[in-house]
């Protein structure tokens, strides 16, 4: 059956379903195209590049949260299970007094070291009131009084100085709502600087040169926006659902006519001119002869969306460039996998080399041989090549997955800071 003739470029046609709509483009001809074509393309280009990107992390994020669960999780949980038992059975030293078991002073001052800082580590897990009583008898500053401290200088480095001086908090509970209270107030001064900004520049506007500017800026995104408008009312005569006797053609219709709510509402003009190719409204050759003032009506709507569409990607991925140190440049998927499954190498390391640290105490040489460990390590220290894992368990240890230095396999990485869900 013969095409249907096609009218103006948004003249209303009765639709005719197509199974693979067209992409929204302007055709090469023999002719070069203009410049307003040339960014049509361009912006058509990166709107479906950005849609791909934002469906591809979306996938992604389940996808990830599922090997948080299956896999890192029970991970880390055997290995902070693993550093408990470790921490008890070196406090264990500290207060023997059975002969051939009691330490020298000398011994003594070094797993107290080591006892306080694998405290930390299993603090950094979540509360536990054993091991934080423990940390706080043999440290000179108590665990709530450490992590207020760390977070006064987070806090301090991301909002200012200004953000936490002359807080009164006594834990960081309290020092949060110090910091959210400053924030509030930085937010309200501001609303105000943009209130009393907005008055000044409406006084001043119509008579200057910057109001003339500013208004032509208005009208043409004014104009732009006619566009859409003209677009979605043509899509709205066509498609409307309630026109249908047939129940399936109502139902397709009905999906059709949510798409293009959907699409207006958003000022999505790739995807009103996606469903019009569609619906065989228009086709490449109306593209390839719309008149340059609407060329630039369309690229005006398609520069907002690609803006939107990166404002709305960059979030999406802003954890995972965190994971895997890398806050600029490329990133995908692939990228933070790897630095998974280098993260769960390293944890299955530590916590293999723990176990066996734990089973060498229970016999009076391998005691001998952890603490001769513990000692050197405190006075020396770290040995690369000693046996044991123990050193490396009391490093400070990064719950987040990213990629660790190339170092020893049984050391962990040497940051503190938590993962975080999407």
């Amino acid at each position: 059956m013969a095409r249907p003739t096609q009218q103006d470029l948004f003249d209303a046609l009765e639709p005719t379903p197509t199974a693979s709509p067209g992409l929204v483009a302007v055709p090469r001809g023999r002719a070069p195209l203009s410049r307003e074509q040339k960014r049509f393309n361009r912006l058509a280009e990166q709107i479906r590049d950005l849609r791909a990107e934002l469906v591809r992390w979306e996938v992604y994020g389940t996808r990830y949260n599922a090997r948080l669960a299956a896999e890192v999780e029970p991970a880390e949980s055997g290995m902070r299970a693993a550093q408990r038992r470790l921490l008890l059975r070196l406090e264990g030293m500290l207060t023997a007094r059975a002969r051939g078991e009691r330490l020298t002073r000398f011994q003594r001052d070094a797993v107290r070291s080591h006892v306080v800082m694998l405290a930390g580590e299993v603090l950094s897990a979540g509360p536990d009131p054993e091991v934080e009583a423990l940390h706080d008898a043999y440290c000179e500053i108590s665990h709530a009084e450490m992590e207020r401290i760390a977070l006064e200088g987070v806090l301090g480095s991301v909002l200012g100085d200004e953000a936490v001086a002359g807080n009164e908090a006594r834990d960081a509970d309290e020092l949060m709502e110090h910091a959210r209270e400053w924030i509030e107030r930085q937010a309200e001064d501001q609303r105000e600087r943009e209130a009393e900004s907005g008055r000044r520049g409406r006084r001043r506007a119509g008579a200057g040169e910057g109001g003339r500017a500013g208004s032509k800026r208005a009208g043409a995104r004014e104009s732009a926006l006619g566009t859409v408008r003209e677009i979605y009312r043509k899509l709205v005569s066509a498609i409307h659902p309630d026109r249908e006797v047939d129940a399936d053609a109502r139902t397709r219709k009905t999906v059709l006519m949510q798409r293009a709510n959907e699409a207006y509402q958003r000022d999505d003009l790739m995807t009103l001119l996606e469903l019009q190719i569609e619906l065989e409204q228009i086709d490449a050759a109306h593209l390839a002869a719309a008149p340059p003032e609407r060329l630039r009506h369309f690229t005006t709507v398609l520069s907002a969306q690609v803006r939107t569409l990166e404002a709305e990607l960059e979030p999406m991925i802003e954890l995972f460039r965190e994971l895997a140190d890398r806050p600029f440049g490329r990133l995908t998927p692939e990228m933070v996998d790897a630095v998974l499954d280098e993260r769960l190498r390293d944890v299955r390391d530590v916590t293999r080399a723990i176990e066996a640290d734990l089973e060498q105490l229970e016999s009076p040489a391998g005691r001998r041989a952890v603490i001769d460990a513990v000692v050197a390590e405190e006075s020396e220290g770290f040995d690369p090549d000693h046996p044991i894992a123990l050193i490396d368990a009391l490093m400070a240890f990064d719950r987040r997955p990213e990629p660790p230095p190339r170092r020893n396999r049984r050391a962990g990485s040497g940051k503190k800071k938590r993962r975080r869900k999407r």
